[in-house]
């Protein structure tokens, strides 16, 4: 019973992890675009 309550917190960790280097990544993106139209 001890065992189970360890996983799903890592899973939520890394879950959450994974999702913030997604949105960083796309708002990096958004950024470049957005400057690129701009200088362009």
């Amino acid at each position: 019973m001890d065992d189970i309550p360890e996983p799903p917190i890592e899973r939520a960790i890394g879950s959450s992890s994974v999702a913030a280097w997604t949105v960083a990544f796309f708002l990096v993106l958004v950024a470049v675009l957005v400057v690129g139209t701009q200088l362009a």
